[in-house]
């Protein structure tokens, strides 16, 4: 946290940790959820910086006991996850282009199936007649 957040240890020790965080409440919310269930894993939030800066970090934590299993505290890290984002961004937009491109040109195959055979989507008992009856 002194790395991402820019201020010395010092200052985060004892500090309201909800504060460093553009969402406060989902913060102090991550916290809650570490008291009660003992810890917390992939907590995403939006870390302020002291320059204010933004960064997104994934929080870890667990609460760690004294000798008669009373909490003590939490041990928390985040880690810097923004370059990862951005790729996974990356990758749908990909994903979806290429998806765009599969059905355009199943479309397109499919048009020019019909155009050359304009009764091909038809019920099959309708051609069995047309082929019958005979040209008209």
């Amino acid at each position: 946290m002194v790395r991402l957040t820019g201020e010395n240890r010092q200052k985060l020790v004892g500090s309201p940790f909800a504060n460093y965080f553009t969402d406060p409440e989902r913060a102090a919310s991550g916290v809650r959820t570490t008291l009660e269930r003992g810890v917390v894993q992939n907590y995403e939030l939006v870390l302020k910086s002291k320059s204010g800066g933004e960064m997104q970090v994934s929080f870890n934590a667990a609460v760690f006991r004294d000798t008669a299993s009373r909490v003590s505290g939490i041990f928390a890290a985040a880690r810097d996850i923004g370059a990862q984002k951005s790729l996974e961004k990356e990758l749908r937009e990909q994903q979806a282009y290429n998806r765009g491109l599969i059905e355009f040109q199943y479309r397109r195959a499919d048009d020019h199936r019909f155009a050359r055979n304009p009764h091909r989507r038809q019920p099959p008992d309708v051609r069995d007649n047309r082929a019958a009856i005979g040209p008209s």
